[in-house]
């Protein structure tokens, strides 16, 4: 899933980044002396290599901030801010250097834009020049976290930025008969490449991520980490590249996430450290898609795509323990029961038909209430005062278990661990999703506020009252009533 709150921060980094170097290097004329249109621009190399190195250190800059911010670290801000600007000048000075020379070699001769050919070669010899400027401002951004595979990401932003901002600014230049001023298209080209590899390149890490965690539970939840180096460190230090703060029981580095033989697993950062990897506490573990690793009081979700199931890769959901795919609300699967014990506790039935789970009350009798999934005319069971319900989780990362439900009493079904039934590996479901009760004898569901809505047999439901077999789905989780 692309996260979009991150795109547009880099978005908006890559940006302001640009709009900053343009502020500083348009007041000395020396750096940016505006040449007829088609004339050779008469600044020197050196005045190319300071705008080259102010200009790529302010978006490296601007980046670097971003991908801080995506951190949720102010150390980790200050350091991606300190590396960015660094890496920003460096790429920007080889850069515009390079593209430079792409220029002069490619752009007509003196004289201006004569013909189609000479303007065609002006227009090419600008976008090529300007692409392999933001190619290198663009990769030098991936040297700053330390990954080949952000380092070909950020180049690929870069060259397209790059690309569109020279083409944008020649063209401009060319057809507007010097109505915009050169500070104008300067300002449309330096925003095109930072926001190109802002973009861009945030939009090809999402895309072409192969593993990450997200926070379930605890500060910061829901925040997304991609695992994208050969070890990748989890802990209480803010530099830790995924930084779980606030909670004392984690260490500082307390565990590793690292990649062997095309595979994952986590390791214990330091002997002696334990962490649970769906709720078995270990020092190291393999992963796979969909795995809950506990750390402290936090949790995380493990996912990658190529152990993600076939079923749950477009909609994200993770395994279910009926088959390893994703099952649809409204039609749970067959749970097969030998003759003469009781599909709904398992016991086994009496002479007369009866077992554990029967609870003595008057006989059936006719409502005109509307019940989801059933057919006008049927008959729902009304108990009377006193009534037990069981609610027996039929799918989900807690199937198998039963709750018993009373007269005055509740149960909480949620993310929330604090929930009298947590659903902390279901990602679809809410802190506090739903609230199961009885009253006047008969079992009740309300919705409490849920993200993705509470359905009675397929149908979404605000509050309703529940008969025997209708099945609740929370999520990805199902609740059959009994």
């Amino acid at each position: 899933m692309v996260s979009l709150v991150k795109l547009t921060r880099n978005l908006i980094g890559g940006v302001a980044g640009a709009i900053a170097g343009w502020l500083i290097v348009e007041p000395w004329p020396w750096l940016t002396t505006d040449p007829a249109p088609g004339q050779p621009s008469p600044t020197s190399l050196a005045a190319l290599a300071v705008l080259g190195m102010i200009v790529g250190g302010a978006m490296g800059a601007g980046l670097g901030a971003a991908e801080g911010v995506n951190s949720g670290s102010q150390r980790q801000l200050a350091r991606s801010l300190a590396i960015g600007l660094l890496v920003g000048v460096a790429g920007g000075l080889v850069g515009i250097y390079l593209g430079q020379m792409i220029y002069a070699a490619l752009a007509p001769s003196p004289g201006g834009v004569g013909g189609l050919l000479d303007f065609v070669s002006q227009m090419v010899a600008r976008t090529l020049g300007w692409a392999l400027w933001g190619v290198l401002i663009g990769a030098a951004q991936g040297i700053a976290t330390g990954s080949a595979r952000r380092i070909t990401l950020g180049a690929l932003g870069g060259v397209a930025g790059g690309a569109a901002g020279g083409f944008v600014f020649e063209l401009l230049a060319q057809t507007t008969g010097g109505l915009m001023t050169g500070e104008a298209l300067r300002l449309l080209g330096f925003v095109s490449i930072g926001a190109g590899i802002g973009l861009l390149s945030s939009l090809a890490q999402e895309m072409f991520k192969q593993a990450w965690v997200r926070v379930l539970v605890g500060r910061g939840e829901g925040r997304e980490f991609q695992i994208a180096k050969p070890e990748t460190f989890v802990g209480r230090d803010e530099l830790a590249d995924i930084p779980l703060f606030g909670d004392p029981q984690i260490a500082k580095r307390h565990l590793m996430i690292r990649q062997v033989n095309g595979r994952y697993e986590a390791v214990a950062a330091q002997p002696g450290l334990a962490f649970s990897v769906n709720g078995q506490m270990v020092s190291s573990a393999p992963l796979k898609d969909g795995d809950i690793i506990g750390v402290g009081s936090r949790q995380l979700q493990f996912r990658e795509r190529a152990t993600r199931a076939a079923a749950g890769a477009a909609m994200g959901y993770p395994p279910t323990p009926w088959s390893g795919q994703a099952t649809q609300v409204s039609t749970p699967p067959p749970v097969e029961t030998p003759p003469g014990v009781c599909a709904f506790c398992g016991q086994a039935k009496d002479a007369y038909g009866g077992c554990a789970c029967t609870v003595g009350a008057p006989s059936p009798v006719q409502t005109a209430d509307y019940v989801p999934g059933q057919a006008t005319g049927a008959t729902t069971q009304v108990m009377g005062a006193g009534a037990v319900w069981t609610l027996q989780v039929i799918s989900g990362p807690q199937a198998g278990r039963s709750l018993t439900l009373s007269e005055g009493h509740t149960v909480t079904a949620g993310r929330s661990p604090d929930a009298d039934l947590p659903l902390e590996g279901d990602t679809f479901a809410s802190r506090r999703h739903a609230v199961f009760s009885v009253q006047g004898g008969q079992p009740v569901v309300e919705d409490a506020g849920s993200t993705n809505g509470t359905l009675v047999n397929g149908v979404r439901v605000t509050r309703h009252t529940l008969t025997s077999g209708d099945t609740v789905s929370i999520g990805q989780t199902q609740i059959r009533v009994v």
